[in-house]
């Protein structure tokens, strides 16, 4: 049992053990008040990692208080276990001081002998000396956590927001200012790249999209997996390339079709109030108010959740502070 906040390579090391001694494995984690990360995500991450294992996350609120007394701590996770399974431990694995009376007072309240069993986590080491492992280090040093975390737990902390809209609708400007003003990290889109690289959209092939959509992609998951922040912001996705494949050509490759049904934790469609601006490779106002369109047509077909899909529009001031208000509020769910 523990806190999970968050769930580093010392837990995974101590689970590891527990699971190759037990036929039943019982994790249970609790925190009141919650550590910054929610009963939701912990319990997603130990299923994940631990599919076979019987996973307890009981309601923060209905917790006991991280300070309470160990024994209040200990009754609470001992009727965890009645209400959860009829299975009894044998043995208890920590990796901490307190698995004996832990183990003892399971003992005394069920009147059978449960074992402790202590698994070393030296996870890192400070002038040569290990040093274990610790969730609050964690907390207050992230940059770590590339290091010390698994890949997904890192996967799931960082949630992807994916900015869609027409051409000159502003979403490189939403990205960049928004990245500045908040230190997440953004990606930027390929396409644009690529296109300045062949001399403008004329010069795009059709075999080309699908390659876009694949680097889009690659780039994401690369900034991704070295994220310590919440967020990270995606200067498009890979249905816009879909919109401009079936535009120009008619036609989409089936691996970017599968590629245009990418999932992102929350999408602002931005709008066009501040007016459509010529930068040389542009269609017209007309070509981008159809792509805005499509990306809400097919949104819908995908069956998106709308309450993590949001427009966007007015001053790039009032963008920020919109964006900056609904990633805060999403971060406190």
């Amino acid at each position: 049992m523990g806190k999970f906040s968050p769930l580093h390579n010392g837990h995974v090391k101590l689970l590891n053990e527990a699971k190759g001694w037990c036929k039943h494995l019982i994790i249970i984690s609790y925190t009141n008040p919650l550590l910054g990360f929610s009963d939701t995500l912990r319990y997603t991450w130990l299923k994940h990692l631990y599919p076979d294992a019987l996973v307890i996350v009981p309601k923060s609120e209905e917790c006991p208080h991280n300070d309470a007394d160990g024994n209040i701590h200990r009754e609470f996770c001992a009727k965890l276990i009645e209400r959860s399974t009829n299975v009894r431990p044998e043995v208890v694995f920590t990796s901490e001081d307190y698995g004996d009376g832990f183990a003892q007072f399971l003992s005394n309240y069920w009147d059978t002998y449960i074992d402790h069993c202590y698994v070393d986590d030296h996870w890192r080491f400070e002038n040569n000396i290990p040093i274990a492992l610790s969730a609050t280090h964690l907390r207050e040093n992230p940059q770590e956590w590339v290091e010390h975390t698994p890949e997904f737990v890192r996967k799931t902390r960082t949630k992807r927001l994916c900015l869609l809209g027409g051409e000159s609708s502003g979403k490189t400007t939403l990205a960049k200012t928004l990245s500045e003003v908040t230190g997440y990290p953004w990606v930027p889109e390929y396409g644009r790249q690529l296109c300045e690289e062949l001399g403008g959209v004329d010069n795009l092939k059709f075999e080309h999209y699908v390659q876009i959509g694949k680097k889009q992609v690659e780039l994401e998951e690369d900034v991704l997996n070295h994220a310590t922040e919440p967020w990270i912001i995606c200067d498009t996705s890979p249905l816009v390339t879909r919109f401009y494949s079936m535009k120009l050509h008619g036609q989409v490759d089936p691996e970017l079709l599968a590629l245009s049904q990418r999932k992102y934790d929350m999408t602002f469609v931005l709008g066009m109030s501040h007016g459509w601006h010529q930068d040389g490779d542009r269609m017209s106002p007309e070509f981008s108010k159809e792509q805005e369109l499509y990306y809400w047509r097919q949104l819908s077909l995908m069956q998106e959740d709308f309450t993590r899909v949001f427009f966007i529009d007015g001053h790039i001031h009032r963008r920020v502070d919109k964006a900056r208000e609904l990633l805060e509020k999403y971060n406190e769910n």
